[in-house]
């Protein structure tokens, strides 16, 4: 999954949905920090869309919980 979504990326970089999926991924694999920078390049790239926001909002949530 993760390379296929690198690769979208590579063919469509304008495209906040695919680095959205990578996001999503890597914060799965628990590579936070790499997730969550594509999440807030979601959100720059997307900012009408309350998906990324929301969910950039919820992973910082569970970090700050963690600590």
């Amino acid at each position: 999954g993760e390379a296929c979504a690198r690769k979208a990326i590579r063919m469509g970089p304008e495209s906040p949905h695919y680095h959205g999926t990578l996001a999503l991924l890597l914060c799965r694999q628990g590579k936070v920090k790499e997730a969550l920078g594509l999440a807030r390049k979601c959100v720059r790239m997307g900012p009408s869309d309350r998906r990324y926001l929301y969910r950039l909002g919820r992973w910082l949530e569970e970090q700050k919980q963690k600590q």
